[in-house]
């Protein structure tokens, strides 16, 4: 009886293995992500090569640099933030995939300085907030884009694999606008101006992401300046950040 007992655990033992064995090998298939539960409607394929990175938020900081600008000049809560939905289409088994997505980005910069619209010559010019030319206690620097993604993306192999993506976005800016804040005789007051005279409404940037499954470090340049004008302030865009993928 012993052995017949000794036997049964032993063939138990040795199951349990193979199923976990092939249990790991569906969360590595079809499993990826925070959401790696979800396979869609039907049950995964065991021919299907695995999509990640397909829900992607990122926090970013933003910030721009320029002839006359020097980046890294403005203030820490110049916070941002985007989402994207990515089409992963795998290249090669497991290692290398073509993303291609829509996406929403909001853009925010705290200024030091503030910018003027220069109603007859059509530009914006950046000023120094603490100039005698201006009573800014405040400048706010915002927009917001639709983008288009497409991005060439390596990876090792496995769900805790490592990343790199590698590409660029071509995004419809609007609404961009600066909000004050003004003293005037001791009374402060809020003003916020939608629209540039001169801005640029098409924006193309240059992007690469690295991490470790779920999570990476994101850093991101305009390639298009922000104003068309050349007697406007140049302005080029950046932003660094964390980036999170849900499944």
């Amino acid at each position: 009886m012993f052995r017949i007992i000794a036997a049964f655990c032993i063939i138990s033992l040795a199951s349990a293995a193979q199923a976990q064995q092939q249990d790991a090998e569906l969360i590595s298939r079809f499993r990826p992500g925070i959401m790696w539960f979800y396979t869609g409607l039907r049950p995964g394929v065991a021919e299907k090569m695995p999509r990640y990175d397909r829900l992607i938020f990122e926090v970013l900081y933003n910030d721009w640099t320029g002839k006359s600008v020097k980046p890294f000049q403005q203030k820490a809560s110049s916070i941002g933030w985007n989402g994207q939905a990515i089409f992963d289409i795998p290249i090669t088994n497991d290692n290398i995939s073509f993303g291609i997505g829509v996406g929403y980005q909001y853009t925010r910069i705290h200024l030091q300085d503030t910018y003027l619209r220069r109603d007859v010559a059509l530009q914006a010019t950046i000023l120094d907030t603490f100039s005698g030319e201006s009573q800014v206690q405040r400048s706010v620097f915002s927009a917001n884009q639709l983008f288009v993604p497409v991005e060439l993306r390596f990876r090792t192999k496995g769900w805790k694999h490592v990343k790199l993506h590698v590409g660029g976005k071509a995004g419809y800016q609007f609404r961009s606008a600066t909000k004050i804040r003004e003293t005037q005789n001791g009374l402060k007051s809020d003003q916020k101006t939608i629209g540039f005279y001169d801005v640029n409404d098409w924006i193309f940037s240059a992007h690469v992401r690295v991490g470790i499954r779920n999570l990476g470090l994101v850093a991101s340049y305009n390639l298009t300046p922000y104003f068309r004008s050349q007697s406007s302030t140049a302005l080029n865009g950046f932003s660094l950040g964390i980036s999170l993928s849900l499944f």
